[in-house]
C-alpha cells in the first residue's frame, strides 16, 4: 500500500510539472522596451535634426511580430529613415522576431519646419504578452530655434537696400550679393550703415537707409554665427 501511494504521488508530481512546462510554453512572455535620443534639443528651424530610437526584448522569452510605429509629426519633414535590422515602410518599422536580450536601432533624420507640433513619440508592440506595457512608449520634444542666415535674411535686405552699387554689375568691388564677401566685410558693413546719414562712409550712398530693425538683424546674423543658409 506504501509503495502504491509513493508511485501515485509520484504520478502526480510528474503531471504537475508537465502541466507547467506547457503552460510557460503555450503563454510565453517578452519585456519588450523602446527608448530614444536626438541630436539637439534645440535644433534650428530648415535644419535637419537625427532621432536615435532603440529597442529592447529583456526575455524571457524571443519576441515575434515586433512593430514600432513613428507617426513623424507635423513640425519635422522626414529625410531618411535607417533601421539595423527589418524594413521601414510609411510610419512603420517592422523588425519581426528580436530574441531575449537583443536590442535593435532606428535612425530618424528629419528637418525642422517653421511650424509644428515638434513631439516626437513612438511606440513598440510584439506578437507576446509584455507584463511592463509602461516602457512600450517614449518620445522626445525638442524645441526649435529660428536663427538668421544670408539667403533667407541678409541677402535681400542689403540687395534691396544697397542698389545697384555693391550688386554683381555695380561700380564697387564689394559685392554684397555674395556670401563670402558679405561675411568678410560684415563688420565695416555695420559700422558704416550706422553712421549719420551724409557722414563720411555713411552706407548706402544711393538706396534706402537701413531701419533700426534691419540693422538688428544684422546684428544677429552674426551673433547667430553667420550661417549661409
Amino acid at each position: 500500500m506504501q509503495m502504491k501511494n509513493k508511485i501515485f504521488t509520484l504520478f502526480l508530481c510528474s503531471g504537475f510539472l508537465f502541466f507547467n512546462a506547457c503552460t510557460e510554453e503555450d503563454d510565453p512572455s517578452t519585456d519588450l522596451s523602446v527608448s530614444q535620443t536626438v541630436s539637439s534639443e534645440t535644433p534650428v528651424v530648415g535644419k535637419d535634426v537625427t532621432f536615435t530610437i532603440t529597442v529592447q526584448n529583456s526575455g524571457p522569452s524571443e519576441a515575434t511580430g515586433v512593430t514600432v510605429t513613428d507617426n513623424i509629426p507635423a513640425g519635422y519633414t522626414l529625410v531618411s529613415a535607417t533601421p539595423s535590422v527589418g524594413t521601414w515602410a510609411g510610419t512603420t518599422w517592422t523588425i519581426g522576431k528580436l530574441a531575449s536580450g537583443a536590442s535593435a536601432t532606428l535612425t530618424i533624420i528629419a528637418k525642422v519646419n517653421a511650424a509644428g507640433p515638434y513631439v516626437h513619440a513612438v511606440t513598440i508592440a510584439g506578437t507576446e504578452t509584455d507584463p511592463m506595457a509602461g516602457n512600450n512608449t517614449a518620445s522626445k520634444t525638442p524645441v526649435p530655434v529660428v536663427k538668421i542666415n544670408y539667403v533667407s535674411n541678409v541677402k535681400p535686405l542689403l540687395v534691396a537696400s544697397c542698389t545697384p552699387c555693391h550688386l554683381t554689375g555695380g561700380a564697387n568691388p564689394n559685392k554684397w550679393d555674395d556670401y563670402a564677401q558679405t561675411k568678410a566685410k560684415i563688420a565695416s558693413i555695420l559700422d558704416r550703415v550706422q553712421r549719420a546719414p551724409g557722414s563720411s562712409g555713411f552706407m548706402p550712398k544711393v538706396g534706402t537707409q537701413l531701419t533700426a530693425a534691419q540693422i538688428n538683424t544684422l546684428k544677429q546674423w552674426v551673433t547667430d554665427g553667420l550661417l549661409e543658409n
